[in-house]
């Protein structure tokens, strides 16, 4: 196990694996995850130099006492490139990791990277009468998705488990036994106040004047039909985006496309890495 200080004596996580002279890929988790949700992908990328961490407050990472925000996110994985002296770094975000993605470029630019693969998240996650790419596929009401931080910290378990099963409706297909203990395991690894920082400040995020910023060829993954966001963000940010960018959609998935056809993922990814752009 690995570990580093970050600037403000935080102790972040972080598992390294495949080839130590493979050109870098950081992988950037989703929220009231952990790094293991990319197991499955980088056992299949032995070639590359693989490098998985947990957020702070989160897994085996330490509990802030502050510094709990996209922003600090972004600085935490600039700091882990710099103490592993990493350059031409592809970044992979799913869901809030692609968030820490977007603020990374916001903050650092892309002198350090080489790639990004953006998977399933708006730039905009509010909607309002201009936006309708936001949460709940562009219908949700910015109010409640701002009211719900108050029901994290009121009871996170009841609102995680209601949250997930709206979003992602495979899981109602689930037994409920199963359901319960993969509650259980989801929520173990993750702090109530952590999980509700994260989500009201990637939540009150607006990427899109930064996209331009983004200047390195670019993969963007979102699923069809979806559950969360809408295939037709990815065509938006194929738009907006100065680089060369190359979209998949996963069809017949939900924002859970990588756990829903890993192999799929796994392919996909290593097909973008491989492309000369």
């Amino acid at each position: 196990m690995a570990y580093f200080y970050t600037e403000d004596d935080v102790h972040i996580y972080y598992k390294e694996t495949g080839d130590k002279n493979g050109r870098p890929v950081i992988v950037l988790h989703g929220w009231n995850s952990t790094h293991a949700m990319f197991d499955n992908l980088l056992s299949g990328m032995a070639d590359y130099r693989c490098i998985a961490l947990d957020f702070r407050g989160v897994g085996r990472s330490s509990l802030p006492t502050s510094g709990v925000s996209m922003g600090r996110l972004a600085r935490d994985v600039e700091e882990l490139i710099l103490h592993l002296g990493l350059s031409e770094v592809t970044l992979i975000g799913y869901s809030m990791g692609a968030s820490v993605l977007y603020k990374y470029i916001e903050l650092f630019g892309t002198a350090r990277l080489y790639k990004t693969i953006i998977c399933e998240m708006s730039p905009k996650l509010l909607n309002d009468g201009d936006w309708d790419q936001g949460l709940g596929q562009g219908t949700e009401k910015p109010m409640d998705n701002i009211l719900a931080a108050e029901q994290m910290f009121d009871d996170y378990p009841a609102f995680f488990r209601d949250f997930n099963m709206k979003h992602n409706p495979a899981l109602a297909k689930l037994p409920e036994a199963v359901l319960d203990n993969m509650f259980v395991g989801m929520l173990a690894p993750n702090t109530d106040y952590v999980a509700a920082a994260f989500y009201l400040s990637f939540l009150l995020q607006d990427y899109r004047p930064m996209l331009h910023k983004i200047d390195v060829p670019t993969g963007i993954f979102f699923a069809d039909p979806g559950s969360v966001y809408q295939p037709k963000t990815a065509y938006y940010l194929e738009e907006k985006i100065p680089a060369k960018t190359k979209v998949v959609i996963f069809a017949g998935c939900t924002h859970l496309f990588g756990l829903e056809k890993p192999d799929l993922f796994l392919k996909e990814v290593r097909a973008f890495m491989a492309e000369d752009m």
